[in-house]
């Protein structure tokens, strides 16, 4: 995996261990398939992992500077099976206010995945 690929996968890592982590209370929706019952497991197991990892404090505050640092990026890269929790609304929104004032998924999506 190149530069760029890990940096890739380490950004959209990092939004959903943000997401998950900011989400403590945000509760998956009801799985109606197989494929949402994964992600409903797999959103449920990042709610307890996550939120006192240290790499999300690390991450939030590197973000505050500007661009981002690539070495800030890849603090995302542990977090990238998490990805599929930012499709859930509650997640994302939980993500967005975590970032609030530091960094948005935007900005992390523009500066780390290039």
């Amino acid at each position: 995996m190149d530069r760029r690929s890990r940096a890739a996968a380490a950004s959209l890592g990092l939004l959903a261990l943000l997401l998950v982590a900011a989400a403590g209370t945000a509760h998956a929706q009801s799985p109606t398939s197989a494929g949402e019952m994964d992600t409903t497991q797999l959103c449920k197991e990042a709610q307890q992992q996550l939120p006192g990892d240290p790499n999300i404090a690390a991450f939030k505050k590197c973000a505050a500077t500007k661009p981002i640092p690539q070495d800030c990026c890849a603090k995302l890269a542990p977090f990238a099976k998490y990805l599929p929790c930012l499709k859930t609304p509650e997640y994302r929104s939980a993500v967005e206010a975590f970032l609030s004032g530091t960094t948005s998924i935007d900005e992390v999506r523009t500066t780390c995945l290039v």
